[in-house]
């Protein structure tokens, strides 16, 4: 990370050798997952478009347009974070590129308190590029508020139990028991939210009886 020096020891505990993507992807696949890999410099990228079903973009890297640009080549979906951007236009120009995106709103601040989500701003996103959440509040209700909002996709963190409390981003990290409970929520918000087209509800038809007719 070229502007976070305070990060570098954490990010030498993530190194490992590229032949691990391969076997990370093989491993996700198995589990119907896809694997996507968060990428910080444009020399990097086709390295790991070789595996990645999907690139990350983070929001300390989204001023980059080298990185933009060469994620945008590989072909991959692109996901990119929008924290600390004053407006959508500051990506502007690399998403007119046409290119698959998926733009995910952020407050980049660890952990984030429910006054800065602004989960308004989602609606307001980028067509056609999809809309999402990037969440670091640690609250087990905010994707689902954000599924609400309008988002499309939702990323948050999760952790072991094991974890070392060090870690930097330990403090926006679900449990494994408490992802479980974000995702619920979420899923119950889909499923109230439901198609949007206004019409008598199954639901309601015991109670049709009972309605006044004109």
């Amino acid at each position: 990370r070229r502007n976070a020096p305070a990060y570098v020891a954490d990010y030498r505990k993530l190194e490992w050798p590229i032949a691990w993507h391969s076997d990370l992807r093989e491993h996700a696949a198995g589990h119907g997952l896809k694997y996507g890999c968060s990428v910080y410099l444009a020399k990097d990228v086709a390295k790991i478009a070789a595996f990645a079903d999907y690139i990350k973009v983070s929001s300390f890297e989204v001023g980059d347009d080298a990185l933009l640009t060469a994620a945008l080549r590989t072909g991959r979906r692109v996901i990119v974070s929008t924290g600390m951007c004053a407006d959508y236009k500051d990506i502007l120009p690399t998403l007119d590129r046409g290119m698959p995106w998926a733009v995910l709103h952020c407050c980049s601040s660890y952990p984030a308190p429910l006054s800065g989500l602004n989960l308004r701003s989602i609606k307001r996103g980028l067509r056609p590029a999809l809309n999402g959440f990037s969440d670091h509040s640690r609250d087990v209700r905010a994707g689902a508020w954000a599924v609400a909002a309008g988002a499309e996709v939702i990323e948050t963190h999760f952790r072991l139990l094991d974890c070392d409390p060090t870690n930097k981003d330990y403090a926006v990290s679900f449990t494994p028991a408490e992802l479980a409970e974000y995702v619920r929520n979420i899923r119950d918000c889909e499923t109230a939210l439901g198609d949007g087209v206004k019409r008598v509800m199954d639901a309601e038809n015991e109670m049709l009886k009972f309605k006044v007719k004109s």
